[in-house]
C-alpha cells in the first residue's frame, strides 16, 4: 500500500468488517456486528456520502467486482459476501 493511503477498515485484521476480522458464525444481519460494521459507513463517507440505496449497491459492486472482491478476500475467503450482506442490513436499518 501507497505510503499515506487509507486502508479500508478490518484489512487489517482488527476486526471490522473486511478481511480478516469477520467473525465466524454471526450472521451479517446480527445485531452484535452493529459497531463493527458501523466503522465501514464512515470510511466510506471520507470520499462520498451513500443514501440507503447507494450504500446497499456498493456492498453488492463488492461482490460482483473481481477488483473489489480480489481485495476483501486477500487474506481469508469469503469476507467480500459477509460485508456486502453485512452493509445491506446495516443500510436497511440505519440509513
Amino acid at each position: 500500500m501507497a505510503a499515506g493511503a487509507e486502508q479500508a477498515p478490518g484489512t487489517d485484521g482488527s476486526g471490522g468488517p473486511g478481511n480478516t476480522g469477520y467473525p465466524a458464525g454471526l450472521a451479517p444481519s446480527d445485531p452484535r456486528l452493529g459497531a463493527a460494521v458501523a466503522r465501514h459507513y464512515p470510511w466510506v463517507c471520507a470520499g462520498w456520502t451513500p443514501d440507503r440505496a447507494a450504500y446497499k449497491g456498493l456492498g453488492e459492486l463488492y461482490v460482483q467486482d473481481s477488483r473489489f472482491t480480489a481485495f476483501y478476500n486477500s487474506e481469508a475467503p469469503g469476507p467480500v459476501a459477509y460485508l456486502a450482506e453485512a452493509s445491506g442490513s446495516r443500510a436497511e436499518a440505519n440509513l
